[in-house]
């Protein structure tokens, strides 16, 4: 993902996301340092507040028969506009389908934040599990505890950074992302990065919904330019799930999974 900085003015893809989060309509060219934004994103609707107790940073989390217990990633040294705050959706319909999948023998994870479905990965015992996501220190840290709470912490997982865009440095059987079509100027460097990763016949698979109203098409126009591309045999989408909306129990959001298989 891109770069973000100390002062962030809020416009384009970022905002009408955070609208998305917490229903506060924010006015673009508004400027607000790291910390605001995190006690606007993270402790709206009672995510990592402060004053709640230690345990409550914690959640419980059950993939088909597997018992997770994840920390949020809640430090405010850490740019909110990630978000990785939160447990997407589209993170546990991506790591439900995991586990119905014949194992590849590598798997890469782009965007992780907490890291479910590389847990997921790791659980189920792949050979090697690459856990991304942007090169923040303390960022990395969080994911690198998680994975040592939840799994069998063994060589065989690497927790590095890695800007989309960028090369990995080893091909893999198959990349999974969760949540990270919406910024739609990322989608090149996006698709850069998984075509550079994968092995000939590897799969990339992508759950994700739409955050932004009227948008819809920006999202999907990621697997235009994966079909157009032409590197990759196939491109479609695999299965749609309708959940609880993250943010109100009282309505429901469509969370779809896409794969692409490499030449």
């Amino acid at each position: 993902m891109s770069s973000f900085d100390d002062d962030l003015v809020l416009n384009g893809d970022i905002l009408k996301m955070i609208g998305d989060v917490t229903g506060v309509e924010i006015e673009e060219e508004n400027e607000m340092d790291h910390k605001t934004l995190h006690n606007l994103l993270a402790n709206h609707r009672g995510v990592c507040d402060d004053d709640e107790e230690e345990d409550s940073e914690f959640k419980d989390v059950v993939v088909g028969e597997e018992e997770f217990k994840i920390k949020l990633i809640c430090n405010e040294e850490i740019p909110s506009t990630l978000f990785a705050q939160y447990i997407w959706p589209a993170s546990k319909v991506l790591s439900s389908h995991l586990l119905e999948l014949d194992l590849p023998s590598s798997v890469l994870e782009l965007g992780a934040g907490c890291g479910l479905p590389s847990m997921v990965m790791c659980r189920r015992g792949v050979g090697r599990v690459l856990v991304t996501d942007f090169p923040h220190p303390i960022l990395l840290d969080e994911i690198e505890q998680n994975l040592a709470r939840n799994c069998p912490y063994k060589d065989n997982v690497q927790i590095t950074g890695l800007l989309w865009g960028e090369e990995m440095g080893e091909k893999v059987d198959m990349v999974i992302a969760s949540e990270v079509l919406w910024l739609h100027d990322q989608h090149e460097n996006l698709l850069k990065t998984i075509s550079s990763s994968l092995n000939p016949l590897g799969t990339c698979l992508i759950a994700f919904s739409h955050h932004i109203p009227t948008l819809e098409e920006k999202d999907l126009h990621f697997f235009h330019l994966a079909r157009e591309g032409g590197e990759f045999e196939s491109v479609g989408e695999v299965l749609r799930e309708e959940v609880v909306h993250p943010f109100s129990s009282h309505k429901t959001t469509t969370i779809f999974l896409f794969s692409m298989t490499k030449k």
